[in-house]
């Protein structure tokens, strides 16, 4: 399937979700946090987990594309069934504040 670019809520701020390709198999999963006016916000850790409704969450590893932990990159990320998936991402933007939400995407 094409690329998909999809946004969630995040506390004050939210997220902005590109995956490609949406096949089934291997992805490139990139997690941007930003704020209202759409510019970057630190995020010190941001773990994520797929899941679908015939496979429980598979953690994702994620890695830093960006040195203040705004945009984070997956490491082998696999939707291994086509189908609906949801992605849930955990964001800490502190040591008093952290966020989670989800989006969902079709794979083909």
């Amino acid at each position: 399937g094409p690329p998909v670019t999809v946004a969630a809520p995040l506390g004050p701020d939210h997220v902005s979700v590109h995956i490609s390709p949406t096949r089934r198999g291997p992805q490139i999963i990139t997690i941007e946090v930003l704020n209202r006016s759409g510019a970057s916000v630190p995020a010190p850790s941001v773990t994520a987990s797929l899941s679908s409704p015939q496979v429980s969450a598979l953690n994702l590893t994620l890695r830093k594309k960006t040195s203040d932990g705004s945009e984070w990159a997956s490491r082998a990320a696999v939707a291994p069934l086509p189908g609906l998936w949801t992605l849930t991402v955990n964001v800490s933007l502190g040591a008093a504040e952290a966020y989670t939400t989800s989006v969902r995407y079709q794979v083909w």
